[in-house]
């Protein structure tokens, strides 16, 4: 009886203090429930949602299988989780860009791509220095509280680079987009950079207005993953009388090229020892360089239809400049060569001296190369720029050159060229066939594509005109592959070529 009393009253007691818990735990919830205002209680779903995205395996955190850095040094805090948009699609991620005290960093640029490329050029290099037909890179421009949304972006890997003036860059390579809406990143957070600024002046020392300062991509950055020689991120453009400020950059060694239409590229290293620091009266020149001058020929004395935008680039070509008139092994040796056989393997210790130098061809078809290196071997090649990219397409119809610097009354010539013209059909009905891909090339298939890049898998009735196909050494014929789904592939690999004719192919 005893034990039947104590048992009962063990549970009583344990009833009492569930009771009393409950009432602790629930009460004041509810009270503050009632109290909150519709607004309030978006923010704070937002803001748990947002935590739990990076508290779980799908966050940028940890992966399946593997390890992922985050990206943010620590989670955000609930200001600035709670003040994330939520995002308006599907394909919409928002995040927020902070310093260390959690505050938001307004008008800082955000690039964003999916994938690991195996190739880690960074996101934010001049759009010169990607290779054409890359990635996809999404950008988007932070607002006042440091908030960013971009489109396009799909769940999984992704890469982003962030830059914002008085701090130093930011790069995640192995970052991660949840699958759960809303779709919000953790805080990125940067740290305090550095501040250079001078002047940028020519050989007479006045001031060199619009030239611009790019951080080099050689390794010598903290945090620098990949080498580009020659190549770098636009950071600051020269004012007036060639004053410039840098302050993109982080503390530890730089490397600063400067790149000034009409003159040699020229670059500048140093290196500050701690965030914060301002290395102010820098003065970093640029001189004339040598020249070469000519002009485009076109065929029918103007240029044809379509081509509009276009520019002539000069890039070293020091395997050749031994013989000829060019430079001597000793000549190239002071300007970064080295070996007795520099000459002819081109082999370069100082990467700025392969940044290529533009120019813009007048109404006559006139070009004036500037800024190059006297008694340098260049190729010249003509480009255009795609109507639908930002990208400079080469144009195969005229021929490259190679001129000296300082050469005058070079040319590049348009050279005949032949079309490969026909139409595809089904072989039993007869019927035209307008979803295909097709290949054609002198000597090997070259797949047609659209102007971004992209192989062109549409060809109304059928019909397919393959442009500017070249003479090749040998007299090699026309290669043809057309491919279409649910059809055989349709080969020639003996097409005869003739210059300057339209060939019709049934």
């Amino acid at each position: 009886m005893r034990l039947t009393q104590l048992a009962l009253a063990i549970v009583a007691a344990v009833g009492l203090l569930a009771g009393v818990w409950f009432s602790i735990r629930t009460e004041p919830a509810e009270a503050r429930d009632a109290l909150r205002s519709p607004e309030t209680a978006r923010e704070e779903l937002v803001r748990s949602e947002a935590l739990e995205a990076q508290a779980g395996d799908t966050a940028l955190g940890k992966g399946a299988g593997s390890e992922r850095t985050m990206l943010a040094g620590s989670a955000p805090t609930q200001n600035t989780a709670a003040s994330a948009p939520r995002a308006a699609s599907d394909s919409e991620v928002v995040g927020r860009i902070v310093d260390r005290e959690g505050r938001g960093v307004p008008d800082a640029d955000v690039y964003a791509s999916n994938g690991n490329d195996w190739v880690s050029i960074p996101l934010d290099v001049e759009r010169d220095g990607a290779p054409r037909n890359w990635i996809d890179i999404e950008r988007a421009t932070t607002d006042a509280s440091g908030r960013f949304a971009i489109g396009g972006l799909k769940p999984g890997a992704v890469r982003l680079a962030v830059r914002a003036s008085g701090f130093a860059p930011r790069a995640i390579e192995d970052g991660l987009v949840p699958d759960e809406l809303p779709r919000v990143l953790p805080d990125i957070v940067l740290e305090p950079g550095v501040v250079l600024s001078g002047r940028v002046v020519d050989s007479s020392g006045s001031g060199v207005r619009g030239a611009v300062l790019l951080g080099a991509f050689d390794g010598t950055a903290s945090g620098q993953r990949v080498s580009l020689p020659g190549r770098g991120v636009p950071l600051a453009t020269t004012g007036t009388n060639g004053e410039f400020r840098v302050d993109r950059l982080g503390a530890g060694p730089w490397h600063l090229i400067v790149d000034s239409p009409g003159h040699m590229v020229a670059d500048a290293h140093g290196e500050t020892r701690s965030a914060g620091e301002e290395v102010s009266g820098l003065v970093l020149r640029v001189d004339g360089g040598a020249e070469i001058e000519g002009r485009i020929q076109w065929s029918s004395g103007t240029p044809p239809v379509g081509f509009d935008s276009i520019r002539v680039t000069a890039r070293p070509s020091p395997e050749s400049a031994s013989n000829g008139g060019g430079a001597s092994v000793e000549a190239l040796r002071g300007l970064g060569y080295a070996g007795s056989d520099a000459a002819s393997n081109g082999a370069l210790l100082d990467p700025i001296r392969s940044r290529p130098r533009h120019a813009t061809p007048d109404e006559s078809g006139r070009i004036q190369l500037r800024g190059l290196i006297a008694g340098m071997r260049y190729r010249l090649t003509a480009a255009q720029r795609s109507p639908d990219t930002e990208y400079w397409k080469t144009i195969a119809a005229l021929e490259p050159v190679l001129a000296f610097a300082g050469e005058r009354g070079v040319t590049l010539a348009e050279r005949p060229s032949t079309a490969l013209v026909f139409r595809v059909v089904d072989a039993s009905t007869g019927e035209p066939i307008s979803e295909l891909t097709v290949a054609a090339g002198v000597a090997r298939e070259r797949l047609m594509r659209e102007d971004d890049g992209e192989a062109r898998v549409s060809f109304p009735e059928g019909r397919v005109r393959v442009p500017d196909l070249r003479t090749q050494p040998g007299a090699k014929p026309i290669q043809l592959r057309v491919s279409s789904g649910g059809y055989r592939d349709y080969e020639r690999r003996d097409i005869a070529f003739t210059p300057a004719r339209v060939l019709l192919q049934d």
